[in-house]
């Protein structure tokens, strides 16, 4: 079996490349049947583990860990400085395994991601090697194994902690810092340390020919049908009949079978293409996140794979993304999970903890969410999984961050890494449904990703579109990221009235324009603010920057600007920043959503930032198209209320707009109004008599919404005689 390499040309070199199966996930679904000699023997668990040179692992491991994990939760711990990244340094995990006395023609050792880069030693033989260790690896290791015990060592890299006061420098500057081989390994200018472990699982493949390398299903919505990609290894001359059976998911009910036969080249490689129409077809979506499995079967391998109908693309006329043939809105948030990894009061082994992580999702759920961006680092294959089942549209992106700055061109290498690591990234996810969007970057200017993204980007048969950071789309269909950081510019800026001279048409590009970080509002999970946002409460809040008053004014201020972008209808998504996050108390830049350390493991949000920017998502939203922080009071004014509906079906209410004191509703006006699918509408209240009495006040516009629950737009003004200045 032949060195896997990059595709560059067409599909059809895979026949020579590929010895990886990703297909859906890792051992939980796999298929070991009655007619397949296919074997997962499933490597996680404890592993012995120890500091070692970069070369050679250690004579003596002192210590072991659970895999997967990080080297940061050894027993007994290893040296502190050196698992917090101090310098770099190579850490060896090693455990046995056991083989049948008859090895099979095909062994695959797959490792799902081993931060920061990594060798793998069997029985004392160097066997693989990945330099990045971002994206899912898998190596042909039959000539390294033998009967019985076989012995591995898989030995991962740190990267050097960058100082505080150095982090927000270009890649340029500090890439010599945290890796030396100049190589995408994940810089993220808020971590100050890069923890290495082995974080997915590690599985040993083995199999008879013809061997399942790689699958692809494609949907074809209009059919509508599923076109299964098969590709083989070690195929007859004669050639070998290819069966795929399509099946709910859930029911197990079968839907369609087709066989074709593959015929192989000169190595014994072979492509085969199997259409399976399935009758009266589910869609996935969101909303209805209904599956279906492909089992593949030759004369001696079989697999599974999940996969749903649909189809993503994004729209520049309408500037929508665009969802099984109709018009979709993103709503939605970030997951951090490499930063999460950094936090390691928190962390502990709630990453690969099901249960939590499956939690975490439905918390977003909750949110009115229906699209995350897995932010700044892959995920667990799991992950993909229940985001499939959950009903989530993911913006998948590639650990790459570095501004302004271009990566070093002294390096040869950057764009064939790159390029490496996109294409294993997109052969491990592409039949997971959730899978919307390949991101090549976060907040890059680079030519390097742009050059490598073309290079792989239509070995992905479902086209789905790429985004590249700040550098030029590679092609038209592609979305553009933007940050709008409006809070970032604090002096004169900090108050929501300057979104009222705020023109949101600027996010009217030729691409769709997908907002998927905004804010710069962070609190850390105490109720303080970051480093970043300090200035900001600052001057809003003066001297009494309490825990109280910090969470309050975030969540309102957060629902306010999301309302904004939202409302303001140019942006194909809008997507918080951020559920998921680290949270480093006097020196994070940024943080998450959760209520203290001890909310984390309990998924326990934050209150009102659940309330306000709950309903600030709400597919039928509200705004209270007013920004000033004060009002004069008894003056009869002009004032609006924006309306949208994300939804498919029409909508009709009332808007009620109310004037709260101290807990008690003084003044009430409401009008009718009514949303077509997907429509926006603006209700006008052209004489309304503000209280006359001064003081502070709560301005609240409440709707029902699609699901019968009140949606509410909020504002805190104060009521100020006449003829006091209005800011």
């Amino acid at each position: 079996m032949k060195t896997r390499i990059i595709v560059i040309g067409a599909l059809a070199l895979y026949a020579a490349c590929a010895v990886n199966q990703p297909g859906h996930s890792f051992a939980e679904n796999s298929v070991q049947e009655s007619d397949s000699s296919r074997t997962t023997l499933c490597l996680d668990g404890q592993w012995q583990v120890a500091k070692g040179s970069a070369t050679e692992p250690p004579a003596v491991f002192p210590s072991s860990m659970q895999i997967p994990g990080l080297v940061r939760q050894a027993v007994p711990a290893l040296e502190k400085d050196a698992t917090e990244s101090a310098r770099q340094s190579t850490f060896w995990l090693r455990r046995s395994f056991n083989l049948p006395n008859r090895l099979r023609e095909v062994a695959v050792l797959r490792i799902g991601q081993a931060l920061y880069g990594f060798k793998v030693r069997i029985n004392g033989q160097l066997a693989a090697e990945n330099p990045s260790g971002q994206a899912p690896s898998s190596f042909d290791v039959r000539k390294f194994i033998k009967p019985g015990v076989n012995d591995i060592c898989i030995g991962v890299n740190t990267m050097a902690g960058v100082p505080p006061d150095r982090r927000r420098e270009g890649a340029a500057e500090l890439w010599h810092i945290v890796s030396p081989a100049k190589i995408p390994v994940g810089w993220d200018y808020e971590k100050d340390r890069y923890i290495p472990g082995i974080t997915d699982s590690v599985e040993l493949i083995t199999a008879e020919t013809p061997y399942i390398q790689l699958t692809q299903v494609v949907p074809e919505i209009s059919k509508p049908a599923a076109t299964v990609h098969v590709w083989l290894q070690g195929v007859p001359a004669s050639g070998s009949p290819v069966t795929v059976v399509i099946r709910q998911w859930k029911s197990g009910d079968k839907v369609g079978e087709t066989t074709v036969q593959a015929k192989p080249d000169a190595q014994g490689n072979a492509h085969a293409v199997a259409t399976v129409e399935i009758p009266g077809g589910h869609f996935w979506t969101p909303e209805d996140p209904f599956l279906y499995t492909a089992r593949i079967t030759t004369a001696k391998d079989a697999y599974a794979t999940r996969f749903g109908l649909r189809t993503v693309t994004f729209d520049p006329k309408s500037g929508r993304a665009i969802l099984n043939g109709k018009p979709y809105f993103l709503r939605g948030t970030n997951y951090c999970l490499q930063r999460f990894m950094d936090d390691p009061q928190v962390c502990k082994r709630l990453p690969w903890d099901r249960k939590w992580v499956r939690g975490l999702h439905r918390k977003g759920k909750l949110m009115h969410w229906n699209c995350i961006r897995y932010c700044i680092g892959l995920v667990p294959q799991f992950w993909y999984d229940i985001a499939d089942e959950e009903g989530f549209l993911i913006q998948n992106q590639y650990p790459v961050w570095t501004c302004e700055k271009p990566f070093d061109n002294s390096h040869n290498g950057t764009v064939a890494a790159l390029a490496k690591d996109y294409q294993a990234m997109m052969e491990w996810q592409w039949n997971h449904p959730s899978v919307a969007i390949w991101d090549a970057s976060n907040e890059t200017a680079a030519r390097e990703t742009a050059l490598a993204v073309k290079q792989v980007r239509d070995l992905d048969l479902s086209r789905r579109p790429w985004s590249n950071g700040w550098s030029a789309p590679e092609r038209v269909t592609d979305p553009v990221e933007s940050h709008p950081y409006y809070f970032s510019q604090a002096k004169g800026h900090a108050w929501l009235s300057g979104l009222e001279s705020t023109e949101p048409a600027r996010f009217t590009h030729k691409q769709c324009v997908v907002v998927n970080e905004y804010g710069w509002l962070w609190i850390n999970r105490d109720g303080t603010p970051t480093t970043l946002t300090k200035p900001i409460y600052q001057q809003i809040l003066g001297d009494d920057i309490s825990a109280t008053r910090c969470r309050h004014m975030y969540a309102l201020f957060e629902a306010a600007e999301t309302e904004f972008w939202r409302h303001a209808r140019t942006p194909a998504a809008v997507m918080e920043f951020c559920m998921l996050a680290y949270c480093h108390s006097g020196i994070g830049l940024t943080s998450d959503h959760f209520l203290g350390n001890s909310g984390v493991e309990k998924l326990e949000l934050e209150p009102e930032f659940t309330r306000y920017v709950r309903d600030a998502f709400a597919p039928v939203g509200v705004m209270i198209k007013y920004w000033k922080p004060e009002m004069t009071a008894g003056k009869t004014i002009p004032l609006s209320v924006s309306l949208i509906n994300d939804l498919d079906e029409p909508w009709s209410g009332k808007v009620v707009l109310r004037f709260i004191q101290e807990g008690r509703t003084v003044a009430e006006f409401a009008k009718p109004a009514a949303l077509t699918p997907q429509s926006a509408a603006t209700v006008s209240f052209d004489s309304l008599t503000v209280p006359g009495k001064p003081g502070p006040y709560l301005l609240v516009a409440q709707i029902q919404g699609a699901d019968g629950q009140p949606v509410e737009s909020v504002r805190e003004i104060k009521l100020v005689p006449y003829p006091t200045a209005i800011r």
